[in-house]
């Protein structure tokens, strides 16, 4: 028996906790997209995209109602799509919203964005660039996972929380830059992130998950800014190139000790 992508999409969601509720609504379509009207707020959530265009461009309003949320799964495996701008006028971008969109090398994201959920990225193998804008505060989980072009990736100053693998087998992201308001970065955060040659963590960072770094092979210099940040088990496994900067009597230097990697004293 054969299932559709979306159909085993929506099991594995379901099986790492991500539970869909799809309420039952009246879809209409507008140009190339299914799309229904929020009842508690008058807005529009974009649903499905049905078009074959490259670059399809959507609308900030229907109806003289503003868009603002771009649902599950709305351009989920879209191979033909290859560039994308969202308009001002969305808030939410949903789970899985452009997930395993293979073609996928470019896309603007608005300043009006706050939510961004999970996988709504995921395996976008061409996507090269990405600036989060300000506000976000959250990488969801599984976020921008295999997305193995991804080169660049700027993060907002509000950016709290670094969500579980996302970022994993992000090949050739060599560089990123973590701000100052990160908190918590979260389970195999850049696992197999290959091209990865630095990281600085943050003072403001109280704890780095379990296998956050892991076999980030490439990885020659790991900078941990605080003292007393919680550093789980295996969160820099098999770097076996990197080095430790890390206070004194710090947990960073307790980590290196413990693990045998090598360690330089900050100052």
């Amino acid at each position: 028996m054969k299932f559709s992508k979306s159909f085993l999409f929506v099991i594995a969601m379901c099986i790492a906790g991500v539970f869909i509720v799809l309420p039952v609504m009246s879809v209409a379509v507008y140009n190339d997209f299914n799309y229904t009207v929020n009842a508690d707020d008058n807005t529009i959530t974009i649903t499905e995209y049905l078009g074959e265009e490259v670059s399809p461009v959507i609308p900030n309003e229907i109806e003289g109602k503003p868009v603002t949320n771009i649902n599950n799964q709305a351009f989920f495996a879209n191979t033909n799509l290859k560039s994308i701008t969202i308009p001002d006028s969305v808030t939410t971008i949903n789970n899985g919203a452009f997930s395993y969109c293979t073609n996928l090398t470019e896309v603007t994201l608005p300043a009006s964005l706050t939510t961004m959920q999970s996988y709504v990225f995921r395996d976008c193998k061409s996507l090269k660039t990405i600036t989060i804008p300000e506000g976000i505060k959250s990488i969801p989980n599984y976020c921008f996972s295999e997305c193995d072009s991804l080169e660049t990736v700027v993060l907002p100053s509000t950016i709290e929380s670094i969500g579980e693998f996302a970022f994993q087998y992000c090949t050739s992201l060599a560089s990123i830059t973590l701000p100052s308001t990160v908190k918590e970065i979260g389970f195999a955060a850049f696992t197999s992130c290959n091209s990865l040659k630095e990281i600085a963590i943050p003072q403001s960072v109280t704890i780095i998950g379990q296998l956050a770094f892991n076999r980030c092979d490439e990885l020659l210099k790991i900078s941990i800014l605080s003292s007393d940040v919680n550093i789980e088990k295996d969160a820099f496994r098999k770097c076996g190139l990197a080095i430790i900067y890390a206070h004194n009597d710090s947990t960073g230097a307790a980590y290196a000790k413990t693990n045998k990697m090598p360690l330089v004293i900050l100052k």
